[in-house]
């Protein structure tokens, strides 16, 4: 009997704790009022380069990096006249970490003139566990790949959007996406052109 109740303990309190961090962290960005409306780059070739800073969050089981490229690849993939590759110097895009507020795991400025941004960065938060969802024991870890799917979204041009498992305003531990749904890929596909 002891025995049973020593279990029972241990697995109300796994899920109680399980509940508990599931909860979704809202981005910084508000929601904006329709989707595709930011200004992105002129042209679809586009270079990234990771920061040295970018190992200082806190992360297993992953190169970040490297898995900004899967995203990046991801992208170019579902667009035509998109190409976002990996630079040393003189990139569009710069990705590196920082210290946001404890609800911030990422942020994607992009800096713009009267019509197309010029350059953009991609900061990740030191504050947060990042990781692989597609292992198990990173449950309690952010998806790196799926947050960089998001970031670069909105360097592309890419507001929030509650309707679209990519692009909404909040993510929580479990979520984890290798796709771009189609309403995101046609918008963005709208701002690069069809072949």
């Amino acid at each position: 009997m002891q025995k049973f109740t020593k279990t029972a303990i241990i697995l109300t309190t796994s899920i109680t704790l399980l509940i508990t961090f599931m909860i979704p962290v809202t981005y910084m960005t508000p929601a904006h009022a329709s989707h595709g409306t930011l200004k992105t780059f002129q042209s679809g070739d586009i270079q990234y380069r990771c920061h040295s800073n970018l190992q200082d969050i806190n992360y297993e089981r992953i190169i970040p990096c490297k898995e900004f490229g899967k995203a990046a690849s991801t992208w170019s993939a579902a667009i035509s006249n998109l190409d976002i590759t990996n630079a040393s110097t003189n990139a569009e895009i710069t990705v590196f970490s920082g210290s946001f507020n404890d609800k911030t795991q990422a942020e994607a400025v992009p800096y713009t003139n009267s019509k197309y941004a010029d350059h953009a960065t991609i900061q990740f938060s030191t504050k947060h566990g990042w990781g692989d969802n597609t292992y198990i024991w990173h449950i309690f870890r952010y998806d790196f790949q799926t947050v960089s799917l998001h970031e670069l979204g909105h360097v592309l041009g890419l507001d929030h959007d509650a309707n679209s498992p990519l692009m909404k305003n909040s993510i929580g531990f479990t979520d984890t996406q290798r796709t771009i749904p189609v309403h995101d890929k046609n918008a963005v596909q709208e701002k690069f052109g069809d072949e």
